[in-house]
């Protein structure tokens, strides 16, 4: 099961955690791989972006990325969180088994 967990404020975060352990097809997890790109996509945006107190973790089966959400470029961050959550919502539909996705403004 991979768990999706963010918040807006006081520090904007995505954390994913777990693997998602979905039936293979053809040898392979597609719901892994479709986590793993979401995953990569989000962190390399916020690579790009400048700003206040990012923070970028990845490791085997967990990722977290979070910042303050100040300054010109947290519109882009919030927005780089929402774009990837429509991501995960719409890889749940179709794995709702495998994806649970938690959190809001806190």
């Amino acid at each position: 099961m991979t768990e999706i967990t963010y918040t807006r404020y006081p520090k904007a975060c995505l954390t994913i955690n777990g693997h998602s352990d979905a039936v293979r097809t053809n040898g392979h997890d597609l719901c892994c791989a479709a986590v793993s790109m979401l995953v990569c996509t989000f962190m390399k945006r916020l690579e790009d972006l400048n700003l206040k107190d990012k923070a970028i973790y990845c490791g085997d089966g967990y990722a977290r990325g979070e910042f303050t959400p100040r300054g010109k470029e947290a519109r882009r961050g919030l927005e780089a969180i929402d774009t990837i959550l429509t991501g995960f919502r719409l890889l749940r539909e179709q794995y709702p088994e495998n994806i649970i996705i938690t959190g809001g403004k806190k």
